[in-house]
């Protein structure tokens, strides 16, 4: 009930945080280092122009709001946030794709989509600040013509992220 839930406030476009109740608003101009994009721990694995096409949305929606974006496929975990590299930033970006079995898509013909979900740390506390499951599919990023799996991932990801930056108040 709660994926079902979750799913569908997605849909709508809402931003689900940690819950601790606090809703992250990640300041602009502050350095980002993203994680390399992991691997959906169950579900098939994803070809590398996926990876790479999640890696670039992150990449170009974050830049949006700083400049100092950084993409290292050479860290894969939180591990990442006691070393050198992460000097310098503010938060620190864990993305992996996860993957539902969907029933009732398989049974209709339609393919299982996987969905990219995100972790932000806070670099100085190493806590996570806030989480999100961004799916590709969502009709209500991109409407109308037929695009690319590419270009729906990249408006999801970039509806999501510049969602972190706004100021619910």
């Amino acid at each position: 009930m709660f994926r079902s839930f979750y799913k569908i406030a997605l849909l709508l476009g809402l931003a689900l945080f940690t819950t601790s109740g606090w809703t992250a608003v990640l300041k602009a101009n502050q350095g980002v280092f993203i994680s390399q994009v992991r691997q959906a721990i169950n579900g098939p694995k994803q070809n590398q122009e996926r990876i790479n096409s999640a890696a670039l949305a992150l990449q170009q929606a974050f830049k949006a709001h700083t400049k100092h974006v950084l993409y290292s496929p050479s860290c894969s975990s939180v591990d990442c946030l006691a070393g050198p590299k992460i000097q310098g930033y503010s938060y620190y970006v864990s993305p992996q794709f996860v993957f539902w079995d969907n029933q009732a898509a398989n049974g209709a013909g339609q393919k299982d989509v996987p969905e990219l979900k995100i972790a932000i740390y806070d670099v100085a506390s190493r806590q996570v600040i806030a989480t999100q499951i961004i799916s590709s599919g969502s009709s209500s990023v991109m409407i109308g013509g037929s695009h690319t799996e590419h270009e729906l991932l990249s408006g999801s990801v970039k509806a999501a992220i510049d969602a972190f930056y706004k100021d619910p108040s």
